[in-house]
């Protein structure tokens, strides 16, 4: 008897061990679909839960991704847990905390590091500011339609030509 109760006890703390997927926040607008998505074992079915109840599902496909979309009804304002499990076995496969009518924070997108040779019509360049043709060509790529930096002296649409790497003439 006691190594029964030994097997249960170690079963549940490994059960109780197991990672369980934290919760990713996103935002659910109401009568809009959202699609979930995920990784998972290959070939395994899904069942989608909405706050406890089951409103959708799908299957992994066998190189072991899923997308599943939730339309959310007329729910009140909120944060709610969608699980996706997977059918019969009722495991966690995936947790998101769906915010109705909630704000979720967002991280700010990346600024664009602005390109300098870039010169908006101004002129900036010379070709003795190049070591390089393949610089001055970049410079003169940049600023296309027109040269603004009168790279190209002859209008040939080679700039710089005197430079070394230049094409040959």
């Amino acid at each position: 008897m006691g190594r029964w109760i030994f097997a249960i006890i170690l079963a549940s703390l490994a059960f109780a061990a197991q990672s369980t997927p934290t919760p990713q926040a996103i935002a659910c607008g109401i009568g809009q679909i959202t699609w979930l998505s995920g990784t998972g074992p290959a070939r395994t079915p899904l069942l989608l839960f909405w706050h406890g109840r089951p409103v959708g599902g799908g299957s992994v496909n066998p190189a072991g991704f899923w997308k599943i979309p939730l339309q959310v009804g007329q729910e009140r304002p909120g944060r709610y847990l969608v699980e996706v499990r997977a059918r019969g076995a009722n495991t966690l496969i995936s947790a998101f905390e769906c915010a109705v009518g909630v704000t979720v924070p967002t991280a700010l997108p990346a600024t664009p590091t602005p390109n300098p040779l870039i010169t908006n019509g101004d002129d900036r360049y010379n070709c003795d500011d190049f070591a390089t043709w393949q610089d001055a060509n970049a410079a003169f790529q940049a600023n296309q339609p027109g040269d603004p930096n009168e790279l190209d002296t002859d209008g040939d649409g080679i700039p710089c030509e005197d430079l070394p790497g230049a094409p040959a003439r």
